[in-house]
């Protein structure tokens, strides 16, 4: 497999060049990321909620398999919250070239 062409210059010593940083009023990515997240994250509590009602409250036998998925839920919500301030917040809504030294050192330290 080659490498990765922003991992390694050119050999020939011509490279790509960005447009120039727009930091007034810079192109962001939409609410398309942030809403997809959000609306998975609310299906899956439905789904979620669906499950361990009916183990725990009809069937009455929950089992281990219950008890990890009512584990793993904080972490999910967890990881929502982070990826829509991420993609909201922190800089990763932005082009590269449009990022201020503020969001750049932020999306290296959430990285």
């Amino acid at each position: 497999m080659a490498p990765a062409p922003a991992l390694f210059p050119p050999a020939d010593g011509s490279h790509h060049t960005w447009p120039a940083p727009n930091y007034v009023n810079p192109e962001t990515r939409g609410w398309g990321g942030p809403a997809a997240v959000i609306a998975m994250c609310i299906v899956t509590f439905g789904v979620f909620g669906a499950r361990i009602w009916s183990r725990f409250r009809i069937t009455r036998t929950a089992g281990l398999d219950d008890w990890l998925i009512i584990a793993s839920m904080p972490g999910l919500l967890g990881l929502t919250i982070a990826t829509v301030l991420a993609l909201r917040v922190y800089g990763f809504q932005l082009h590269i070239w449009d990022q201020t030294p503020k969001t750049n050192i932020t999306i290296r330290q959430v990285r």
